[in-house]
């Protein structure tokens, strides 16, 4: 958020309560002196061994590992293992993450923050999804369509000699099934003021967990179809942060150097390609959503 986009909420929030206007500032002031507080390094995972990673955006290893049993590919909850991101939000991750070679990595991703953090030229190709199959209605990038272009991309491509970096969305609000069943909690856009209502207890945050865990599961059903539909041998789940939840008394993440915000899952999948799917990858009929207005649905401001 920016000086003056602070200032303007204060003003507003000020002619509506004092009082919350001024826990609000001193809440604000808080954030920011604990951004700026050194994070402990983390492990770049293009360093690894896989064949095809995985990106689950803001994916919290313990509220994965609440839903691993209900999946027959995923391990127990007791073995997801985690380990520390070198971000804590996706625009620094990629900033951080592809200094490395990225030479043989198809990356295909539904972020926005990838139009303006990644240099295309670095990749074997990238693909950005979110440009062509936003979800104008929901204000979501759905993640079908990224489904879709990896397994296109796995089996028009020598993967012995290629790596995909694969970038669902979800479990980042807004959550697809908040919105399915007309749930305005963590639905449809205002993320930063839902946060702000979750801080000051006028959302219960059980039904946050709850919203998130389903948004999880939306996109693990996906990685479900992917895993079946890909001919590699060598697949990692991961995120490129967290969420904080309470964690330090915050929401959300912004950057912020806390575990919760800093500590991802990371997942050795088995892998098949059975051909169950035929992927669908023409363009969608809706047209491109300007980057800012897309930012803007996910939370950042």
């Amino acid at each position: 958020m920016t000086v003056s986009d602070w200032a303007r909420h204060f003003i507003n929030d000020l002619s509506k309560s004092p009082y919350k206007a001024m826990l609000r500032a001193i809440y604000d002031g808080y954030v920011g002196g604990l951004r700026r507080v050194p994070a402990p390094t983390g492990t770049n995972p293009l360093n690894d061994d896989w064949q095809v990673l995985t990106i689950l955006d803001a994916c919290r290893p313990d509220l994965l590992s609440e839903v691993t049993g209900e999946y027959s590919w995923l391990p127990d909850g007791d073995h997801v293992q985690k380990r520390r991101s070198p971000a804590g939000r996706s625009d620094d991750w990629m900033n951080t993450v592809f200094e490395e070679d990225t030479k043989d990595v198809i990356y295909i991703t539904g972020n926005p923050f990838a139009a303006n953090h990644v240099n295309d030229a670095d990749f074997k190709d990238i693909i950005h999804a979110y440009k062509n199959h936003w979800d104008s209605d929901r204000d979501v990038m759905p993640p079908r369509p990224i489904t879709d272009y990896a397994v296109a991309a796995a089996r028009e491509n020598d993967m012995n000699n290629t790596r995909l970096i694969i970038h669902y969305m979800q479990p980042h609000f807004p959550s697809i099934p908040a919105i399915e069943r007309g749930d305005p909690t963590f639905g449809r856009g205002g993320l930063y003021k839902r946060w702000r209502r979750v801080r000051e207890n006028e959302i219960n945050e059980n039904e946050v967990v709850s919203a998130y865990k389903d948004n999880l599961r939306y996109v693990l059903n996906e990685v479900g179809l992917l895993r079946e539909n890909i001919p590699v041998s060598n697949m990692v789940i991961t995120s490129d942060h967290g969420t904080a939840l309470g964690e330090w008394g915050v929401y959300g993440h912004s950057g912020l150097p806390i575990s919760a915000v800093r500590n991802v899952p990371w997942i050795s999948v088995p892998t098949e390609d059975i051909g169950s799917h035929t992927p669908e990858v023409t363009l969608a009929d809706n047209e491109e959503t300007a980057v800012k207005d897309q930012l803007s649905a996910l939370g950042y401001r």
